[in-house]
């Protein structure tokens, strides 16, 4: 059975995003400085928090660990991308609730992306109705 989902071979920062069925140039800069923006919506000590999740998210998807959060492709994880990531750190045995603000932390650079023109409606969409883990 075919998946619905967009493939990329793989995540990179030239790969663009998908609008109306064609491929967009999305410029680093733009998702640099969307990551900027969702950050300035935070305290300090909650952007440490918020960076923190990204970076764990970053991490499960196996995006280059030695470069600044803002500099990663965000703008190319597909939601196919995202279920894996949560896959990962649910067996990494964490409790539900840090998984959940993880995903949450993620969502909410996605929707900035979105709002940006930086990620396709479809795949924010994917990405925005993908379950939170239910427990603890």
């Amino acid at each position: 059975m075919k998946s619905n989902y967009p493939t990329r071979p793989e995540l990179s920062p030239n790969v663009g995003s998908i609008n109306e069925g064609r491929l967009v140039a999305v410029d680093a800069n733009d998702v640099g400085e969307a990551f900027d923006a969702f950050l300035d919506n935070f305290s300090k000590s909650s952007r440490v928090t918020i960076c923190y999740s990204l970076r764990r998210i970053a991490d499960s998807l196996g995006l280059q660990r030695d470069v600044h959060l803002r500099t990663l492709p965000w703008h190319s994880v597909t939601a196919v991308n995202f279920q894996g990531a949560i896959r990962t750190l649910s067996q990494e045995e964490l409790a539900p609730a840090t998984i959940r603000l993880y995903m949450h932390a993620y969502r909410g650079l996605v929707l900035t992306l979105f709002t940006r023109g930086l990620l396709p409606d479809r795949e924010y969409l994917r990405i925005k109705a993908i379950k939170l883990p239910k427990g603890q």
